[in-house]
């Protein structure tokens, strides 16, 4: 109905209106400009999709002034269970003080930490603890990635064997400084080709960038959901990467879902080797450094990455997260040791 006349296909609707999977008709879009030039009354249509309607050459009308898009991202360990969208990283950054007082909200374990990481925050995957059936629900969740969606944005004839290993690569390489070459080498895929097939990539949300601010300024990128990237891994993860990733997939929601600040995520990677891993701006009146460590105690290059972000960032605040509950002192005044669930 709606190719045959897609102007029809909305008159009269109930409203809200909702339709899924919006991209795949490139059509509906002149039509929605249509509809809404006639009637201008806000809320009226909600249309959901797996690319970003952007990204598709097909469609041709951005609506723009007569939209507002969201990205919704892998559900938190919070959503999961329900407590709500937390804001301590905000009051964190808008406090005088970094010794603001942080209670947990809720109690998590490691076995919930380690549960996150296998089982990621996709509806309709987080929640299979089958094995058998969770795996098949994965590779089909992977198939339609890569045969439906990344097609609809990028026209390659690389077979889905081909981008399958694509993918897994990049899940053994995600957070590292990103190299196109070698990546070409080990994929056997042009440079021109990999360059178009990371945006598209880009474009179906399976990865995020990450740009560096640092003396080194090549760009990293994570997997939006880190139980997609666990599925894919075929390399042993140290650990300190899985708790950067957890902590990313853990923290985000707390900038990505505010719609009255305009934040900036990045890394500070220095061509000696200092790594942070997130570094946020626009949060709040102070920029925030996460570093994640293992250690019981902050070692030399922590503080070393620490020292360096303050002396770039004078009014900043450092947050140096462990995984250890019993975890939370001051070390500096703007440098404090904490436990991850005291953010979250």
């Amino acid at each position: 109905m709606l190719r045959s006349n897609p102007e029809s296909y909305l008159l009269n609707r109930l409203h809200p209106f909702a339709i899924d999977e919006a991209q795949t008709e490139p059509l509906l879009f002149p039509a929605l400009k249509e509809a809404v030039r006639k009637n201008s009354k806000s809320g009226q249509f909600i249309i959901t999709g797996s690319v970003r309607f952007s990204s598709r050459k097909q469609i041709r009308e951005s609506l723009t002034g007569r939209i507002i898009s969201w990205e919704m991202i892998p559900m938190d360990l919070a959503e999961l269970h329900s407590f709500g969208l937390s804001d301590r990283l905000i009051r964190i950054a808008n406090s005088k003080s970094l010794e603001h007082e942080l209670v947990p909200r809720h109690p998590l374990t490691q076995k919930e930490y380690t549960q996150y990481l296998k089982f990621g925050g996709l509806p309709g995957l987080f929640s299979i603890r089958n094995e058998v059936a969770r795996n098949q629900k994965m590779e089909l969740q992977i198939e339609t990635l890569l045969e439906r969606d990344l097609r609809m944005i990028v026209d390659t004839k690389i077979s889905y064997d081909s981008l399958r290993r694509l993918i897994t690569e990049l899940a053994n390489q995600q957070l590292e400084p990103f190299e196109i070459y070698p990546l070409a080498r080990k994929t056997q895929i042009s440079v021109p080709t990999l360059m178009g097939l990371m945006r598209a990539l880009e474009a179906i949300y399976l990865i995020r960038w990450i740009p560096s601010i640092g003396s080194s300024r090549k760009k990293s990128y994570i997997f939006e959901d880190q139980g997609e990237a666990t599925y894919l891994q075929t390399n042993p993860v140290h650990p300190l990467h899985d708790f950067i990733r957890f902590l990313y997939a853990n923290l985000r929601t707390q900038w990505h879902y505010q719609n009255k600040v305009k934040t900036r995520v990045s890394q500070m990677r220095s061509r000696s080797g200092q790594w942070i891993p997130w570094v946020i701006q626009g949060l709040g009146k102070s920029e925030i450094a996460l570093i994640p460590t293992l250690e019981s105690a902050p070692n030399r290059a922590t503080m070393g990455a620490a020292s360096a972000f303050l002396r770039r960032f004078p009014q900043g605040k450092v947050l140096i997260v462990h995984h250890d509950f019993s975890v939370d002192r001051m070390i500096h005044p703007q440098i404090r040791f904490i436990s991850w669930n005291k953010l979250v």
